[in-house]
């Protein structure tokens, strides 16, 4: 038979301490009910066998362990995560279906999603151009990113900032993929460039429902329950590369110390979308160590990069990796850890099917335009055994295989040439190609396509133009070119090891773009130059370098 003594009373309880106190009340035998934060406390003096007491004691220890865990009801951190993509110019999977694909970045994010409701999808800039189906014509009209933008509505895309290359395209485009955005959109230092140049009237871009764009995002993040809730203001930082009348820019130091500013006490955590280059992100980093988190664009390679107590992560371009960061905050000591994840997006991971789908409808009017053209974008050429590189950075600073596969091309289609030029702005891949290449690389490649020619002229004019190029640095007027080099000790052009002469004629093989005079810094470059002496006439198999240089790539077993 069990008598109990019983003693009531109250306390209240403290959440840090509820795990201890139900070890507690274990050891002398309290049961607890817990009411509104209030615990009516029962205390007994079990007079049993020992046997019955054995069980009875861990009957109610079973229960206080249930009531103690039922105290960790007030959250004490918040957990979210981030899923973050730069520099994306394609919507289909790339190198063969091997890589990359918005489709299975919609299935990583519905994933993480299921982890956690507290997630959201970012990007890093550059995805409207450059891009070979923004120049693809449905309808009589470009693209010029609808496409992007139509795949990264179906992907779950939640937050953009721009890039250099969003301004690629004219201002009433962006204007018109700005309103196709089911998206945000970001902007710290970057803004509509409105009105006449001596009263410019500087305003935000807006957004589709004709918002100003902020100056930064705030994400209320909260728990599961509701209970608990924090605030995430990310800004969205672009490198003033791409200079256009339409765009304004401010320093990027400044108005993050405006920022940063204006939102202390609105915030709990601050971190940015960044579109600017490694170097540029370190000295960021370093002069804003409050904020923790870079998630970077622009360099186009993954990489994990600390900078005191800051992270900058970025991934590959083309979606060929991502990254996650899964963070959590704690509210009382308000300390933040992250996990960032590299993710290799490749065919382990499955598509998406209502992405793919839309990725499907713009792929499918693309192919069908591009084969009316005479290409067959499907179709394998050869092994890449060295990757191409064909970064827009790379290419309009130094010579890369990229021009010289190019040249290579031309060269075996106009041979006993003296010299081959390419600008280095008809390459428009942006990237670098990896393994194999079909000929929808090669229209990736080279989207503007053009036809290139043979000139004779006269050295002179060869000297004029390579030391056009040489001031071209860093722009699509920089040349990719073959047979000529810079003597640094004697201070003079050569052609095949033999210094330049002003008045012997040499031939060249240039592209059709340079012989307009429209090139930067080149506008004496036009067949009405008197240095030049000859156009030679345009045959056939030399009016679209795309489709000369798929005739060569089908030639080679590797390059």
């Amino acid at each position: 038979m069990l008598f109990l003594k019983l003693t009531f009373g109250f306390y209240d309880y403290s959440p840090k301490n509820c795990y201890f106190a139900g070890l507690i009340r274990i050891v002398t035998g309290r049961f607890d009910l817990i009411k509104n934060h209030t615990i009516l406390f029962l205390y007994f003096e079990p007079h049993i066998s020992t046997m019955r007491q054995f069980f009875l004691r861990y009957f109610l220890v079973g229960l206080c362990l249930l009531f103690s865990t039922t105290c960790s009801t007030k959250h004490e951190a918040i957990s979210f995560n981030i899923l973050q993509i730069n520099d994306v110019y394609e919507i289909a999977p790339i190198a063969n279906g091997r890589y990359g694909g918005l489709a299975r970045i919609a299935t990583i994010k519905k994933q993480l999603l299921a982890e956690n409701p507290n997630t959201i999808l970012v990007l890093s800039g550059d995805f409207l151009s450059p891009s070979m189906l923004g120049n693809v014509e449905i309808n009589g009209e470009k693209l010029k990113g609808k496409q992007m933008v139509a795949a990264l509505n179906a992907a779950g895309l939640d937050l953009a900032i721009f890039g250099n290359h969003e301004f690629d395209i004219k201002e009433e485009e962006l204007l018109e993929r700005i309103k196709e955005s089911n998206f945000s959109w970001v902007a710290t230092n970057t803004f509509h460039q409105a009105g006449d140049s001596t009263k410019p009237k500087v305003q935000a871009f807006k957004d589709k429902n004709g918002k100003d764009f902020g100056t930064n995002y705030i994400w209320k993040i909260t728990t599961p329950d509701n209970s608990a809730s924090m605030n995430l203001a990310v800004l969205g930082i672009t490198i003033p590369f791409n200079k256009k009348p339409h765009v304004h820019y401010t320093d990027y130091n400044l108005a993050t110390e405006q920022e940063l500013k204006k939102l202390d006490g609105q915030a709990d955590l601050v971190f940015a979308l960044t579109h600017l280059n490694i170097a540029e992100d370190k000295a960021y980093a370093q002069k804003f160590p409050s904020i923790p988190l870079l998630m970077g664009g622009h360099d186009h390679n993954a990489m994990e990069v600390r900078e005191g107590n800051t992270r900058i992560v970025k991934a590959d371009a083309n979606a060929r990796t991502a990254y996650i960061h899964r963070c959590t905050y704690q509210l009382s000591s308000k300390k933040l850890s992250i996990v960032s994840q590299k993710v290799v997006v490749g065919t382990r991971i499955a598509e998406d099917p209502a992405a793919a789908a839309q990725v499907g409808i713009w792929k499918k009017m693309a192919d069908s335009a591009l084969r009316t053209q005479g290409f067959m974008p499907d179709e394998f050429l050869c092994q890449i055994k060295t990757p191409i590189e064909a970064q827009e950075a790379v290419v309009r600073s130094r010579q890369t295989n990229a021009g010289e596969l190019i040249i290579a091309a031309m060269e075996a289609n106009m041979p006993a040439t003296d010299v081959f030029f390419l600008g280095s702005g008809s390459i428009r891949l942006d990237d670098v190609l990896h393994e194999s290449i079909t000929q929808y690389d090669v229209l990736r490649l080279l989207p503007f396509g053009g036809s290139f020619k043979r000139i004779s002229l006269k050295g002179s004019l060869l000297t004029q133009i390579l030391d056009a190029s040489e001031k071209n640095n860093g722009t699509g007027g920089y040349l990719q070119q073959k047979y000529v080099a810079w003597d640094a000790k004697a201070q003079i052009w050569t052609v095949r090891g033999a210094p330049i002469q002003a008045q012997k004629v040499y031939t060249l093989v240039l592209n059709d773009f340079l012989l307009t005079g429209q090139e930067k810094g080149m506008a004496f470059l036009t067949p009405q130059n008197k240095g030049v002496l000859k156009v030679y006439p345009l045959q056939e198999n030399h009016k679209d370098i795309r489709k000369t240089l798929i005739s060569y790539l089908r030639t080679q077993k590797g390059i």
